[in-house]
């Protein structure tokens, strides 16, 4: 142990005497100040705010990240190319001490750096809340939906398996699909018409969603009712209706009018005194029956939510962090087993084509429909091949891969005041600093091993 201490204190004294430290630290401090007072918002509080967590804090972890790759590519890469790792491994000193030893030295060096960067925008976002002229009802907004860590409940889902049977039945009675067409595809998109029919609601219906037994906290803490509503093509007419929280026996406890909705993402303030405790909760909307009434069409991917209050935002704030400082770990690691393998201008090229790739993969949307057994399916004779569920497989395999990589960023949680929880952060530990580190450890030390560090000087 004092082998892999010594090499991670030797690393970081370099990396902290070399000019790249320095320049970081400028670059850093001028990203976390400067961006802050040089960007403009919307001249609101939660504009300027939103500008600081999701631009300034982003940025700054882009910036370290970069640059921890790029300290990560070098580190072994220089000694064998300077001939100067034969001094250690001659003492003698193991592999994966000296890939664990470089390792820990980064991470030493991405904590110095980071709680910089956490403790700058903490205290900028301090004395921008102070120094606003914002009055105590934006305040007030701001602290209830930005500056705080809230958790979603999603109403339970209903089953509609028989009415969307009983809709592939009539469409192949009546020959409406065609006989080329998957039976994978004919039940994905009858369940999503069947899901939208299901979403709508017509002037003078109404629609309920029942949401599990769930607990508030303190009684004087709010509940947002959060919902999406979507358009019909060209249509741009407005909503009106009546929403009301309580139980199944009261089901108007809240009652709360809505006038002239457009389509978009809208939030309602419910009183915690409205959800009831131990029971479920039940949540209804009528829409209006007049002439002029618009028909109200629900988005069926981002369903009706309940956001509560979880935590406080230094909490939220401080676990962000840990997580950012999660995905040092992961690029330090990368770097390093690329440097074990690699020269140094060979392992940047390959470390940075592979992080842009992976976060182009992001945005990608492999077209795989799901494989559905229904039985009602299979007596209509359409069949899974072995390859349509071989692919199945791979292909979930590769969204879960990119998904677990690229799916733990905190700073959009932060932004829309969602609760950074300790589950997500239990998560991110295993997987961005000990399943995939330690994968990419073994391969970086058997690779070591295996390459010839004292060539002959021809």
């Amino acid at each position: 142990m004092t082998k892999i201490a010594a090499i991670a204190l030797l690393a970081f004294k370099t990396a902290v005497r070399s000019k790249l430290f320095v320049s970081l630290m400028v670059v850093l401090a001028i990203t976390v100040i400067g961006l802050p007072l040089t960007a403009k918002g919307d001249g609101t509080l939660a504009g300027d705010i939103t500008i600081l967590l999701q631009y300034t804090l982003g940025l700054a972890a882009i910036i370290l990240g970069s640059v921890v790759l790029w300290s990560a590519c070098g580190t072994i890469a220089h000694d064998i190319q300077e001939k100067q790792i034969q001094l250690i491994v001659t003492k003698p000193v193991h592999r994966y001490q000296i890939w664990l030893g470089k390792w820990f030295g980064l991470l030493l060096m991405s904590a110095i750096l980071l709680s910089f960067v956490g403790v700058t925008v903490y205290a900028l976002l301090c004395w921008r809340i102070k120094n606003s002229h914002a009055d105590d009802i934006e305040r007030t907004g701001v602290y209830s939906e930005i500056l705080v860590g809230r958790k979603s409940i999603t109403s339970l889902s209903e089953s509609f398996d028989d009415e969307i049977h009983q809709r592939m039945d009539w469409l192949v009675e009546n020959d409406r699909i065609p006989e080329d067409m998957p039976y994978q595809e004919i039940y994905t998109k009858t369940k999503r018409r069947v899901l939208s029919e299901k979403s709508t609601v017509a002037p003078g219906q109404s629609k309920r969603w029942v949401f599990k037994p769930f607990s508030c906290g303190d009684s004087n803490v709010s509940v947002y009712l959060r919902f999406h509503l979507v358009s019909a093509g060209m249509d741009r007419k407005t909503v009106s209706g009546v929403w009301l929280v309580g139980t199944e026996q009261k089901p108007d406890i809240f009652r709360s009018t809505m006038d002239k909705c457009r389509a978009g993402s809208h939030s309602i303030l419910v009183p915690a005194s409205a959800i009831p405790a131990g029971i479920p909760t039940v949540v209804t909307f009528i829409n209006d029956a007049g002439e002029q009434a618009a028909t109200a069409m629900f988005d069926i991917d981002d369903g009706l939510k309940l956001l509560v209050r979880w935590s406080g935002f230094k909490m939220n704030f401080l676990r962000a962090i840990v997580v950012i400082f999660f995905y040092m770990g992961l690029l330090s690691a990368f770097g390093l087993t690329a440097s074990a393998v690699f020269s140094f201008p060979v392992a940047v090229f390959a470390s940075y084509a592979a992080v842009v790739m992976l976060f182009i993969a992001r945005f990608v949307v492999l077209t795989n429909q799901p494989i559905h057994t229904c039985s009602r399916c299979l007596e209509l004779g359409y069949k899974v091949s072995e390859v349509q569920i071989a692919m199945h497989k791979v292909i979930n395999g590769v969204e879960y891969f990119i998904s677990s990589l690229t799916g733990y960023d905190p700073v959009p949680l932060m932004v829309n005041g969602m609760v950074v929880s300790w589950e997500f952060t239990g998560k991110a530990l295993f997987l961005l600093f000990i399943l995939y580190p330690f994968s990419l450890g073994v391969i970086g030390v058997y690779l070591l091993k295996k390459r010839e560090l004292a060539l002959p000087i021809i």
